[in-house]
């Protein structure tokens, strides 16, 4: 892998499978997720010092996860659960750093190809109506549904350019993930 885009070989099939070391097309790419309104998503259980993963048991280590159903800490930990903004299934933070942050570094797209980020509000239907949401449902599998979606996807496939649209914060969020410097 190439420490930086500058040190690039981008010959032959030593490189072909490295996005680092071959150019790529030209093609605009981008992250189309939803963006669910009040609703978060969770992560998992919080452990007895408050972060995820193993935790201790009457003074003894526990492997896997400890889950204090009695932690409240509205509106972050709720019935033991570690609470974070996403489409009710994946964090907003893996949704979408990398087209808010990672993509527009030439660390990460030495092409520099352009990288839009569309989200999509959720407004599901009744479930009586429709128990996958409906055409405005933005939930994590549902969102395939997602009128304004396929909408988006036709536009881009005959060629227009979209603007980004956002509504949740993960350009700040992104802004806080510590990075080396030559990833700039």
């Amino acid at each position: 892998l190439a420490a930086k885009s500058s040190d690039s070989v981008g010959n032959g099939k030593e490189s072909g499978s490295n996005p680092r070391e071959c150019a790529g097309h030209r093609a605009a790419d981008g992250s189309l997720n939803g963006k669910p309104g009040s609703r978060d998503g969770d992560t998992g259980p919080a452990d007895a010092s408050g972060s995820h993963g193993s935790g201790l048991n009457n003074g003894e280590r526990q492997t896997g996860w400890l889950l204090d159903k009695g932690r409240e800490e509205l509106p972050y930990i709720s019935a033991g659960m570690v609470k974070v903004d996403g489409d009710g299934s994946v964090p907003l933070l893996s949704l979408g750093y990398m087209c808010a942050d990672g993509w527009q570094r030439p660390h990460f797209n030495p092409s520099g190809i352009q990288v839009r980020t569309r989200e999509f509000q959720h407004s599901p239907v009744s479930f009586i109506v429709d128990p996958r949401g409906g055409p405005g449902t933005a939930d994590h599998v549902d969102i395939m549904g997602n009128h304004d979606l396929i909408n988006d996807v036709l536009r881009v496939a005959s060629g227009e350019e979209l603007e980004d649209r956002i509504y949740s914060d993960i350009r700040s969020i992104a802004a806080r993930v510590p990075l080396p410097s030559s990833f700039n």
